[in-house]
């Protein structure tokens, strides 16, 4: 079933990093990203993470910026396989930076600003839809949608967009050629309880078929939406245009015919 497909190929793209305790996320080829986060693992708080453009392709990335990173810059060492240090950057540049290796291999960025106000997050991994399988196009992309659907922790499917909603943040993701990129920002105090939500994305995602079937629609919406954008049809038609040899003459988006 496309359940099972579904999960199936999420376990693929997440790989062994998480499984269960440690999941492996998601991340875009795009290096404007400048979205900020803190990452927990194993419910152990391991500091403030940021710019994932510093450290270029990485495989994951979980970046994240906060106004108490003084209290936690002190890194877990059991979960930390290589503390780099301090990263070069401009004289001007006021953050504060350390470059840390996760046991689990995660790259990881922490960033200190003492005057921010609200906190952000972005997970990124080195996944897109250039592995879509060559019959189900649009697969990364679904799963992107997905992971939003509800957590073993915290089935409800709206309940982590209202604590973002209710404490001055938001969240969005995107799927692209051979990254995705999951991200969030809120007030800075509600931090913890965002990440907190925001991992088990990547621990224990529902997929529940209720949820699948009405996830395929809003993909089919999605692309329908795309069809009256010029942008989109150019970019579609270039990748027409190329050869079936390449992953990029793929389908991203996808649609409920494809899925």
């Amino acid at each position: 079933s496309m359940h099972k497909i579904a999960a199936a190929f999420l376990n693929l793209i997440l790989g062994n990093a998480f499984l269960k305790q440690n999941h492996n996320p998601i991340s875009p080829s795009v290096y404007k990203q400048r979205h900020k986060i803190k990452l927990i693992a194993e419910n152990e708080s391991l500091g403030e993470i940021s710019r994932r453009s510093l450290l270029g392709k990485s495989a994951v990335t979980i970046a994240a910026l906060n106004s108490y990173i003084e209290q936690s810059t002190a890194v877990d060492k059991k979960a930390v396989t290589e503390v780099i240090g301090d990263i070069e950057h401009g004289p001007k540049d006021k953050y504060s930076y350390r470059y840390i290796i996760l046991r689990n291999k995660l790259r990881v960025l922490l960033v200190s600003d003492k005057e921010a106000k609200q906190a952000g997050a972005a997970l990124d991994c080195h996944v897109g839809h250039f592995s879509d399988p060559d019959d189900v196009p649009g697969l990364a992309h679904f799963c992107e949608h997905m992971l939003f659907l509800g957590t073993k922790k915290y089935p409800e499917e709206g309940s982590y967009s209202a604590y973002l909603g209710s404490h001055g943040g938001s969240s969005n993701a995107y799927t692209d050629t051979e990254d995705t990129n999951y991200y969030f920002n809120i007030n800075a105090d509600y931090l913890e309880g965002a990440l907190e939500r925001f991992s088990q994305f990547f621990i224990e995602p529902l997929f529940t078929i209720e949820a699948t079937e009405r996830e395929l629609n809003a993909i089919q919406s999605e692309h329908e939406k795309n069809l009256q954008d010029d942008s989109f049809r150019t970019y579609q038609l270039s990748k027409f245009r190329a050869s079936k040899m390449h992953p990029y003459s793929k389908f991203g988006t996808g649609n409920r015919k494809t899925l």
